[in-house]
């Protein structure tokens, strides 16, 4: 049995996590005549968290530019555009959730602050399984079939969402465009396959799109916003539309009268997919 006057030992993973973060704050220091070095730029964007992980894919992928002009500033010695560029990705960092949890990890284990350290873990693991299904699933979508492109795009609705009780509230907005599709189409139907986070799916199937049967002729775009309920705080979307192609002498016909779903068998009667697209808590604009 441990005595209590023990020393307290410091969790293996979060040691080693402690030993990286100070040869990382070493090297940041400046020379003794107040120089920089190349050390002092190496642990941005990398130190004790590998290559780096962020939650939104713009700030990654405009992280990973910069830190090309980085390598080639310090290959030339350049310090200081080094230490501009250097800057821009600590900006960048700051305004990324993974990535601002990971330095707070990183002060965290400086300081010794392991409660701290714990909390800081756990943000990180559950950012990091939300970035994983959102690279799999992004919460946007486009697909081009028959002429006919659909763009789709979903965000969380935070006011109408109660995750205390498993309840979660999606909007998502359709952008349909003909194309090129030479004739005039009509929106017969929708077939939407729901799936949460648990591998639950529910098919939804009705008449149109939110109590319409738009006709988009060549050139034309329809949109419109729905809503989805969910008990899970991620999930996927995906279906298709079923359109009848319109001649033209019975365009006016067809946009002001619904057709009847049964057309749906007719053989100049398509599908037009709807590419699967995330829904997901942490995406709220």
């Amino acid at each position: 049995m441990a005595s209590a006057n023990a020393p307290a030992t410091t969790p293996r993973p979060l040691a080693r996590v402690r030993r990286g973060a100070r040869a990382v704050a070493r090297a940041r220091e400046p020379r003794a005549d107040g120089s920089k070095n190349s050390e002092s730029f190496a642990g941005v964007d990398r130190g004790v968290f590998g290559d780096g992980e962020y939650a939104d894919p713009a700030i990654r992928r405009k992280v990973l530019s910069l830190r090309e002009r980085l390598s080639d500033a310090m290959r030339l010695e350049n310090w200081r555009a080094a230490a501009a560029i250097r800057d821009e990705i600590e900006g960048l960092r700051r305004r990324d959730p993974l990535a601002r949890a990971a330095d707070a990890l990183e002060a965290c284990v400086v300081d010794e602050d392991y409660e701290c350290a714990s909390n800081a873990k756990a943000t990180i693991e559950e950012l990091e399984r939300d970035a994983v299904v959102e690279r799999l699933a992004p919460c946007e979508s486009e697909r081009t079939s028959h002429g006919i492109r659909v763009r789709a795009r979903s965000r969380c609705v935070t006011d109408r969402s109660a995750p205390k009780e498993s309840k979660w509230f999606f909007q998502y907005v359709v952008t349909i465009t003909n194309v090129t599709n030479a004739k005039s189409v009509k929106l017969l139907s929708r077939s939407w396959l729901i799936t949460d986070e648990e591998g639950k799916c529910e098919a939804v199937r009705g008449a149109g799109v939110v109590g319409k049967q738009p006709l988009i002729r060549p050139g034309e775009t329809f949109e419109y916003a729905s809503s989805t309920p969910l008990n899970t705080r991620r999930g996927t979307m995906e279906g298709f539309y079923r359109f009848v192609e319109v001649e033209r002498r019975d365009e006016a016909r067809a946009e002001n009268a619904p057709m009847d779903v049964s057309r749906e068998d007719d053989v100049d009667a398509f599908n037009v997919e709807i590419g699967v697209f995330g829904l997901s808590e942490s995406v709220t604009m």
